[in-house]
């Protein structure tokens, strides 16, 4: 917060969530780092002290029963996870504020240039919004609409991918002679050793990604 001068004023969950993205936190620990300024951004907000996070949209007005509409959709029609809804919804509302501020307007005046311009609003404002799958949710929320007949054209068709810079971050994917030197390195000689072995082995041969391997019963 000091070195990118965010006061705490001016500090809500959304912005403290940037910050640990651009901090130098373990990746591997993301979730945890999210829960835990969750927890703190709340704590501050009891002391009168940060931003609350801002209320959600009245189940009433047609904003409101257009989220309702669309999370059903998607729990329903899709089988996403809560979380994953959550995300999707605040994607949409983010990208209907920034074209028609807090009311709903009218969907079919959307065009592709407001879509283009709000992912460039949403990646280079300060801090950027690093929603790794932002251009995922706009285009589920669009065929979404054009599905349902709230417009006319299917904007999710022309939806541009937002480019992740990986830099100097992990590889995303090892070799078969670097999964090999990780094997070997493993010590076996005792029950930890050995239970750490299988589970690299498993993960290697079953291909699982980062959140299907952290699904361990004692973690």
């Amino acid at each position: 917060m000091a070195e990118l001068r965010v006061s705490l004023e001016e500090l809500d969950e959304d912005t403290a969530v940037d910050l640990i993205a651009k901090s130098d936190l373990p990746s591997c620990r993301a979730k945890h780092n999210r829960f835990m300024v969750h927890s703190f951004v709340k704590f501050l907000v009891g002391l009168g002290v940060a931003k609350p996070t801002p209320e959600s949209v009245p189940a009433d007005t047609e904003r409101g029963l257009l989220k309702r509409a669309y999370e059903e959709y998607l729990r329903r029609q899709r089988g996403l996870s809560e979380r994953t809804i959550f995300h999707s919804w605040r994607i949409a509302d983010r990208f209907l504020t920034f074209r028609f501020g807090e009311e709903l307007g009218n969907l079919l005046e959307i065009k592709a240039a407001d879509i283009t311009a709000f992912l460039q609003h949403a990646t280079t404002r300060k801090p950027p919004l690093r929603d790794k799958t932002l251009s995922s949710h706009l285009r589920n929320f669009f065929r979404y609409l054009f599905k349902g007949g709230k417009t006319t054209t299917n904007l999710s068709l022309g939806i541009p991918s937002v480019a992740q810079r990986y830099g100097a971050r992990l590889p995303r994917h090892f070799t078969p002679e670097q999964v090999e030197t990780l094997l070997k390195a493993i010590r076996i000689d005792g029950p930890s050793g050995r239970r750490n072995y299988a589970m690299v082995l498993l993960i290697a041969r079953l291909g699982l990604r980062a959140p299907e391997s952290n699904r361990h019963p004692n973690r």
